[in-house]
């Protein structure tokens, strides 16, 4: 399996987001993807395990057994410009339909945790833009978002004193047109 299957699969891409920044074990995982069988979360758990894209950072004995504690390992689900290279026009379409199928899953569950709420949308944003840019100020903005970014997909700060953190899931993605 490469690399790009291993990352871009529904319940697989569910296990990394609930990761994001935040050492997990598999029962805690599995309490943020309630509806995926614990046999088939432990399965897709151990194939990111296996491909290097989590890591154990903690092993606690619980009830006679070891319970271990997983995190993302640093850059492991960045997918490299050589690795896409390879990739046909179907299998691309594929990953697409992967990915924004996984934006549509937390988008439905969001609507469900905030049903019937009047100001449910507040904290949500779904937009679409046009840019006129060279190739290079495209490749500045997007270096751009990533220092922006990457600051804060780190773990949420310890301090009590601190105001509490909400976690987001923000997707950016381009198409350039000819």
């Amino acid at each position: 399996m490469s690399r790009i299957d291993l990352l871009l699969h529904p319940i697989r891409i569910r296990i990394i987001m609930a990761l994001g920044g935040q050492p997990l074990t598999p029962g805690q995982i599995a309490q943020e993807i309630s509806d995926v069988p614990q046999t088939s979360l432990y399965r897709h758990i151990n194939a990111l395990l296996d491909g290097g894209i989590i890591r154990v950072v903690d092993e606690r004995p619980v009830r006679g057994t070891v319970e271990k504690v997983y995190t993302l390992v640093e850059g492991a689900t960045r997918i490299r410009a050589d690795e896409l290279e390879v990739v046909s026009d179907e299998d691309h379409l594929r990953y697409f339909m992967v990915f924004l199928s996984s934006l549509l899953q937390d988008f439905s569950s969001y609507l469900e945790r905030h049903q019937g709420e009047t100001n449910r949308m507040d904290d949500s944003v779904y937009a679409k833009t046009v840019l006129h840019l060279t190739d290079d100020q495209y490749h500045q903005l997007t270096e751009q978002f990533r220092s922006l970014a990457l600051p804060h997909a780190a773990a949420p700060d310890e301090d009590p004193t601190a105001p509490p953190k909400r976690r987001y899931t923000f997707a950016l993605f381009s198409i350039p047109e000819d």
